[in-house]
């Protein structure tokens, strides 16, 4: 059942025409990646009200990663697509920001700082599912759907110690309902995903997470001509706070409320 197409660029393709689909299989063996320009530069920044010193890293590396996707895709008539992917990922050097009140050169200040990390593994699977329902009879053909997830398993080293990847959920959903007809258009999504670590501390006391978060955004597009078009968006509508926790979900560290934000404007196709 798998015959196949082509192979470019580490990418394969296999026709699957039992069940109308594509298996791709993409192999990746060396991508490198450099730290951030905030990362490496020399920098240093001292909160003295906070007792809080932040630093850069010039003798950070680049991190390495070697990767294996495979997905396969189902389209659904010509509106539609299904699809499953797995993948994995080994990585060495991942970057990542740490803090500790440890530090002898800078007595009594708590230090953040990004070192290189030393292996990381990732397992992921995603599911994707996309349609626009143009097999309902009149108006109802416009209405669209969609879902997607995804799930990691994840494995990182750093000194000796064994982590989560640090700024990977590893559950991650979104969903949306629209509709597109005759220059309408219009869609509502929401996306979840669970709290992920964010900066290593000196014991499991003092690692900082960010909390859960759900997104819920709300568009609608109406193009009155080739060249005129008004839109209206409104994001957050759940009014959710970006939360940080230290060791556990009790001891907030931070919260920070954005509120609500609506944008209506005028779109001109010159």
């Amino acid at each position: 059942i798998l015959d196949r197409l082509l192979m470019q660029n580490g990418l394969q393709f296999f026709d699957l025409p039992q069940l109308q689909a594509q298996l791709i299989v993409h192999i990746v063996e060396l991508v490198c990646d450099a730290p951030a320009f905030g990362d490496i530069s020399p920098r240093m920044s001292i909160n003295r009200e906070d007792e809080e010193i932040s630093l850069g890293n010039p003798e950070l590396d680049p991190y390495k990663s070697r990767n294996i996707d495979l997905s396969v895709e189902h389209y659904i008539g010509e509106s539609g697509i299904l699809s499953v992917g797995a993948f994995h990922k080994n990585i060495k050097g991942y970057i990542v920001e740490t803090i500790t009140k440890n530090d002898p050169a800078y007595p009594g200040f708590e230090v953040i700082r990004p070192i290189n990390g030393d292996d990381a593994r990732v397992y992921g699977l995603e599911l994707n599912y996309q349609q626009q329902l143009d097999f309902l009879p009149g108006v109802w053909s416009g209405l669209l759907v969609g879902f997607s997830g995804t799930w990691l398993d994840t494995e990182f080293k750093v000194n000796g110690e064994t982590f989560t990847l640090p700024n990977a959920s590893d559950r991650i959903y979104s969903a949306h309902v629209g509709y597109e007809r005759s220059g309408f258009s219009t869609r509502i999504a929401a996306v979840y995903r669970n709290d992920y670590l964010d900066t290593i501390g000196d014991s499991a006391d003092f690692d900082i997470y960010v909390a859960p978060n759900t997104q819920l955004d709300f568009s609608l597009d109406y193009k009155i001509n080739k060249r005129w078009g008004v839109y209206f968006e409104a994001s957050n509508l759940l009014d959710e706070p970006l939360e940080l926790y230290q060791g556990n979900r009790s001891n907030t560290l931070q919260n920070e409320l954005y509120g609500r934000t609506y944008a209506v404007g005028v779109k001109i196709n010159l």
